[in-house]
């Protein structure tokens, strides 16, 4: 079945509808990209504001992060990260107890699987974002490469904040998430209700 996941950021500024003025600003982030094209490139015809994420590993991983950037997309590295449940961990899955080097090598893989990332994501990883001395070590990588890191809260003592501090890393913490089991088709030309929030990329 088909999944798409919309994680909200950053949501900042006033509710008030009447005074636009005071409106805020709300990314989008669209993530599981790089396993099916024709769906992803009718999110490609939305406004650029929204950004996505590509698992590095997908079979279209560089396919789409390419077209995405091409049509002013901002994109994301969406690497997986060891979960609590005990399930198969999909190919470089980063986990607490692997070492620097270890962590360093599969971001570097991933990054250059996927042009054009100005940051990356966590696929699941609720066991390593929640792993202080794991989470530094990604930290450590991430700087490398002049990467932001964009947490997607899948656990609440997520140490990523704190992983980050005496690093030149910037960490965006998700607000919500919408799973899309099924998607209609769409364009950029779809009706769509005034809103009072401004779209923005994330790392802008």
């Amino acid at each position: 079945m088909l999944q798409f996941r919309a994680i909200a950021l950053a949501v900042a500024g006033s509710l008030v509808l009447a005074a636009p003025a005071f409106a805020g600003k709300l990314s989008i982030v669209i993530d599981d990209f790089g396993y099916r094209p024709q769906t992803e490139n009718q999110v490609l015809a939305l406004p650029a504001t929204i950004s996505v994420a590509v698992l590095p590993n997908a079979p279209h991983a560089r396919e789409m992060a390419t077209k995405a950037h091409n049509q002013g997309h901002e994109v994301l590295i969406h690497l997986p990260m060891a979960p609590l449940s005990k399930q198969p961990l999909e190919k470089d899955t980063l986990r607490p107890e692997m070492s620097s080097e270890e962590i360093e090598r599969i971001i570097r893989e991933a990054y250059g699987k996927v042009p054009y990332a100005l940051g990356l994501n966590n696929h699941m990883g609720s066991a390593m974002t929640s792993n202080l001395f794991g989470m530094q070590k990604v930290m450590q990588a991430l700087e490398r490469y002049n990467l932001y890191f964009l947490d997607s809260v899948t656990i609440g003592n997520t140490q990523a904040m704190r992983a980050a501090q005496g690093t030149g890393v910037k960490v965006i913490s998700a607000k919500c998430f919408s799973t899309i089991r099924r998607m209609k088709p769409i364009s950029a030309t779809s009706s769509i209700a005034p809103s009072p929030w401004r779209g923005a990329t994330v790392r802008r």
